[in-house]
């Protein structure tokens, strides 16, 4: 089946890296293993619709429109994309999402971060391997 990624994720089986607004094909076991992890939902199914009920725009004009509409909501969205070695965290002060740079944070607010998150994290843990295991905790 196809599923929309709503976070970025890297998989832990194939080792590969998904990015919101990606389409991928997944078995439902799968979907139902990385939807239940305490980090929350990674996926949700994508509604095929067949080919006869598509609905074609008659006015270029508005259907131009609506492209740059769409890629407009596309920018906004990369905006709060994490950049690699960060999370989308929400201000607690403003209830707005801002990007957490994890390389920048001590080793011990990692451990409450992963903590919060519902990871199994090690004291003895190496700073990089806490700052993996939060980004790729699925």
């Amino acid at each position: 089946m196809k599923y929309k990624v709503l976070r970025r994720f890297k998989d832990k089986y194939t080792n590969a890296t998904y990015f919101p607004n990606d389409i991928v094909e997944l078995p439902e076991e799968r979907v139902e293993e990385m939807n239940s992890t305490p980090l929350g939902i990674f996926v949700e199914l994508v509604e095929e619709v067949p080919v006869d009920e598509v609905v074609v725009e008659e006015d270029e004009e508005e259907a131009v429109e609506d492209v740059i509409d769409d890629s407009d909501s596309i920018a906004e969205e990369d905006e709060e994309a994490p950049v690699d070695g960060g999370v989308v965290e929400e201000d607690e002060e403003t209830s707005e999402n801002k990007v957490v740079d994890l390389t920048k944070l001590k080793k011990e607010d990692l451990i409450e971060l992963a903590k919060e998150k519902g990871l199994a994290v090690d004291e003895g843990m190496k700073k990089a391997d806490i700052i993996a295991l939060i980004t790729e905790g699925i």
